[in-house]
C-alpha cells in the first residue's frame, strides 16, 4: 500500500504515465556443448590478485576469472540483448572473445569455447515510461 502511493505521488509529480505493454524482445541463449573446451582460470592473467577483471574494445572482449553468469552479463551490456546461459558448469574461467561481428562471435564460441549461441525472441512485458 505504502509502495502504492508513492508511486503514484511521483508518477503526478514529475507527470509521467506508465502502461504495461507486451514486446516482442530478441536475445541469445548460450548452452556449453563442450565444456572441456573452456579455457581454465590460468590461461589469461590480467591481475595477480585473481580477481574477476575484463578489458573491452570495440572488436574483443578478454576477460580474467569470470564465472559463466557473470561473462553473460557482461555480453548482455555489450550486445544491448539479454545473454542468458542454459544448464551451465560452476567454475571460473577466462575469455579472449570477438565481438564486434555476431556470427564471428558465434563461431569463436563454438569452436574455441564448446559453446553453441542461439538466438531467440520472446514476448515480454515491458514498463513504459512517458511524459504526459
Amino acid at each position: 500500500q505504502v509502495y502504492d502511493r508513492l508511486r503514484e505521488y511521483f508518477l503526478e509529480a514529475y507527470k509521467i504515465n506508465l502502461a504495461l505493454k507486451k514486446d516482442t524482445m530478441s536475445g541469445y541463449v548460450l548452452t556449453v556443448v563442450e565444456p572441456r573446451k573452456l579455457w581454465n582460470k590460468d590461461r589469461i592473467r590480467l591481475t595477480e590478485e585473481g580477481e574477476s577483471i575484463y578489458l573491452v574494445d570495440d572488436e574483443n572482449i578478454e576477460a580474467d576469472n569470470m564465472t559463466l553468469n557473470d561473462f553473460s552479463q557482461l555480453l548482455s551490456s555489450i550486445l544491448k540483448k539479454p545473454v542468458t546461459f542454459k544448464k551451465s558448469p560452476e567454475g571460473i574461467f577466462d575469455w579472449n572473445l570477438h565481438i564486434k561481428y555476431v556470427e564471428l562471435m558465434k563461431e569463436q564460441l563454438r569452436e574455441e569455447y564448446g559453446i553453441e549461441m542461439q538466438e531467440i525472441r520472446s514476448v515480454q512485458e515491458v514498463l513504459h515510461f512517458n511524459h504526459r
